[in-house]
């Protein structure tokens, strides 16, 4: 029997930045990085979650997506992160390689010093989107790492 594979990209369709693309294969679906756009200071330097949980019924991310897989640690794969865990409240499996999530905290932190000082001046605080310590570091607790050649096999918790 086989399954259909479907792929929906979420951002970097068309251009570089904000790298997700959701891949379902039978039930399950994958997001496949989780990057944020460097061109953007409003929504759209995010993946289109919203977008996605409408196809899904308006469903809760955990219910959408069963497994989040970081390729690497550049901002443009990894960015928003914190923001699918965080603020869509996602707590489903997050895996990457160790180098990718030793890099991480730093590449998140650096870049939120970057846009608070660059938007410091700014009229419209809300125009800027940047990452708490605190979110930064509960987004880091949330992640399986996984070594080149390694299986992981799912647990029963998220079946």
């Amino acid at each position: 029997m086989t399954s259909k594979i479907f792929v929906y990209p979420l951002g970097a369709g068309q251009d570089v930045g904000r790298s997700c693309i959701l891949v379902q294969i039978a039930d399950k679906r994958i997001i496949l990085d989780c990057g944020l756009h460097m061109g953007h200071n409003d929504q759209k330097k995010f993946p289109d979650f919203p977008k996605l949980q409408k196809k899904y019924g308006n469903r809760p991310m955990n219910e959408v997506v069963d497994l989040c897989l970081i390729s690497h640690f550049h901002l443009d794969h990894i960015g928003a992160l914190p923001y699918l865990t965080e603020t869509m409240k996602y707590t489903n499996p997050v895996v990457m390689t160790t180098p990718t999530k030793a890099l991480l905290p730093y590449m998140l932190e650096d870049y939120s010093k970057v846009i608070i000082e660059t938007n410091k001046d700014s009229e419209d605080k809300k125009t800027y989107l940047a990452y708490t310590d605190e979110q930064i570091k509960s987004c880091v607790e949330k992640i399986t790492t996984i070594n080149l050649h390694e299986n992981l096999e799912r647990s029963e918790e998220h079946t």
